[in-house]
């Protein structure tokens, strides 16, 4: 709604399911030598598949946006996410609650007060910052004139670019 906070306003926008093709280039560290290997395991590994969901129903009025992600390759679930986004008071800043599973585990690992977010004034885009691997993964959330969502992380050792369609 118009008198809303950016945030509530974005989160609003995008309620619902999204689904996107994820190019994936991974970098080599700086230290190593060669990039060969991650060119081919960039090639096998892209395109990904990302499945997410923002539920900006149930909770939103005490502040709160439930989102998922699923990445996939071939129907093999690569990470997943559950996080618990909180809308700060002054109507752009984010804290994130996240549990996260990656390949091979079976069991989520919690993680709390390390990421967040600040919605920008026209609430069309959002800056993320998530803990990852012991860095600092970086995500620009832009959502499109088209309707859709362009989303780009960077991180020293990768960048991923996906456009999210609403299902």
């Amino acid at each position: 709604m118009a008198g809303d906070p950016p945030s509530f306003r974005y989160y609003r926008a995008l309620q619902g399911r999204w689904r996107g093709s994820m190019m994936l280039v991974l970098r080599r560290p700086r230290a190593a030598q060669g990039g060969g290997v991650c060119s081919l395991l960039s090639r096998l590994f892209s395109p990904l598949q990302m499945d997410t969901t923002v539920d900006a129903s149930a909770h939103i009025q005490r502040g709160e946006v439930l989102h998922t992600t699923r990445i996939s390759k071939a129907g093999v679930t690569l990470y997943q996410a559950i996080e618990t986004l909180t809308l700060a008071a002054n109507g752009r800043d984010v804290s994130i609650e996240r549990r996260q599973r990656v390949p091979f585990s079976p069991f989520y690992v919690r993680e709390t007060g390390k990421s967040r977010a600040e919605v920008d004034a026209d609430a069309r885009r959002v800056r993320y910052e998530f803990a990852l691997l012991g860095g600092i993964l970086r995500q620009l959330a832009t959502h499109e004139d088209d309707g859709s969502v362009q989303l780009i992380q960077e991180a020293p050792f990768l960048r991923a670019e996906v456009r999210l369609r609403r299902l």
